[in-house]
């Protein structure tokens, strides 16, 4: 009996083909730096009032990277429905048969946007819950009633049959809300997927940040959610934070910024470029070599926590030594090894 591989399988399979073709199949486009949150951990928030790219140039950027063999695409900000032309961007991308996920905070979704993707699914669109009251939303993003804005999309989501995936991440009133987050999430039959490291904003050092939690805590934050959910569950829905192991930055993925550079990933932007479309797979094959230049971590070759370590070469900059290994981030992997034994 032929036994046909699982979508998960083949996709994994274009990765790994990508990465030895040095060939972008995954492209990151953050369509804006705008968003009507004003949560303080956002790393994308801009000090000045940012200038997006024109519809135009997004659409030739998208024709670029699918000449240069994108198949799969994330849309994200900033908060990517603020663009008054969304929908023509996603349909514009999505006609040239690329799989898209849209990553939103999800309070600005319209009967537009509803029709758009009921026309043309995305792979899903990721929402990320700040908690589960508007008391919590408010403390998190400003916004006084933005859960009940968030709990009506999600509902407006899955009673048209779109594919919605819940993440949250660790930050102290998410910490606080998290029980009722979990309650949230199984009331509407949905996972709840979690990212753990938080990012400064772009420039900054990682002292400046203020919201991300103690390791032992961020561990119990991960341990609550996968033990309610299931660790191959909550991966299924959504994928949580990538490590050295399994990070394709530049490697067979792609970030392209609000303002137009390429770059590795979100969190960091070393080493960047700024992007001409014609150009699209010649600079992704350039920023590929410069970081395969940057000294690595020797400590993590041969180290016993590396099944259990987060870091990457993102994370190990942004905790100021791309050759050093984060005590943050050991501290973390430790903990993870001291609890693997639990069952979830």
């Amino acid at each position: 009996m032929l036994i046909l591989p699982s979508y998960k399988e083949i996709r994994n399979r274009l990765l790994i083909a990508g990465a030895k073709q040095i060939q972008p199949i995954i492209g990151e486009f953050e369509l804006t730096s705008r968003c009507n949150f004003t949560c303080a951990m956002c790393y994308v928030k801009e000090n000045l009032p940012s200038t997006d790219l024109t519809t135009r140039t997004w659409k030739t950027i998208f024709k670029a990277a699918v000449d240069a063999g994108m198949v799969y695409a994330l849309l994200t900000g900033g908060e990517p429905f603020t663009r008054p032309d969304f929908t023509e961007l996603y349909t514009f991308l999505f006609d040239m048969g690329v799989k898209i996920t849209v990553y939103s905070n999800g309070s600005l979704l319209t009967d537009k946007i509803i029709e758009t993707f009921t026309i043309r699914p995305p792979e899903f669109i990721g929402i990320t819950l700040y908690g589960a009251s508007d008391t919590t939303y408010f403390q998190v993003t400003g916004i006084s009633n933005g859960f009940s804005m968030v709990d009506q999309a999600i509902e407006k989501l899955q009673k048209n049959g779109i594919n919605v995936a819940l993440r949250t991440l660790p930050i102290p009133n998410v910490v606080t809300d998290l029980d009722n987050i979990i309650t949230y999430c199984r009331k509407r039959k949905l996972m709840l997927g979690y990212q753990m490291y938080i990012a400064v904003h772009r420039g900054c050092k990682i002292g400046e940040n203020q919201q991300r939690l103690s390791p032992e805590d961020l561990v119990m934050f991960e341990h609550k959610i996968l033990y309610t959910f299931g660790k191959e569950t909550v991966k299924h829905h959504l994928e949580t934070d990538a490590s050295q192991k399994t990070c394709a930055a530049l490697k067979s993925s792609v970030f392209i910024t609000w303002d137009g550079y390429m770059q590795p990933c979100a969190i960091i932007d070393q080493p960047r470029k700024k992007l001409i479309p014609e150009l699209y797979l010649k600079t992704f094959r350039l920023l590929n070599k410069k970081i395969q230049t940057i000294g690595d971590c020797l400590a993590c070759h041969d180290c016993e926590l590396v099944n259990f370590c987060m870091q990457c070469y993102a994370r190990r900059q942004l905790e100021g030594n791309v050759s050093m290994c984060p005590k943050y981030l050991k501290n973390v992997a430790m903990l993870r090894r001291e609890i693997t034994n639990e069952k979830f």
